[in-house]
Order: structure tokens, then C-alpha cells, then sequence
């Protein structure tokens, strides 16, 4: 009986640690993932902005080459 008891006891402190792995991984661990995050999207903005400043000036390369 006290097999029963050890091989029960290692299956609950293995199912306490991975379901303890899941829970931990959605939490931030650091203040730098905010500070990252507004860095990435500014960084995306910033892209953004730069292919479309692009795009129009193509348009209007066209523009006054057909014209």
C-alpha cells in the first residue's frame, strides 16, 4: 500500500508542477515587457508611416510623368 501512496504522491507533484509552468507563462515576469511592447508598436508605426510617405510618392512620381 505505501507503493500506491509514493507512485500517487510523484503523480500530484508532477501534475502541480506542469500545471504550475502553464500558469507562469501568461504572467509578465519583468517591468521591460510594457517598455518593449511600446516600443514594437512605435517601431510598426514608424514603418508604416515610411511605406506609405513611399507609396504616395510613387503615386505622384506617376501622376506628373503621365500628365
Amino acid at each position: 500500500m505505501t507503493v500506491v501512496w509514493v507512485v500517487v504522491g510523484a503523480f500530484v507533484l508532477v501534475v502541480g508542477a506542469a500545471w504550475a509552468a502553464v500558469v507562469r507563462r501568461g504572467r509578465v515576469d519583468s517591468a521591460d515587457d510594457p517598455a518593449a511592447g511600446r516600443e514594437a508598436r512605435g517601431r510598426q508605426h514608424r514603418y508604416e508611416a515610411e511605406r506609405h510617405g513611399d507609396q504616395g510618392g510613387t503615386w505622384q512620381r506617376g501622376r506628373e510623368s503621365s500628365g
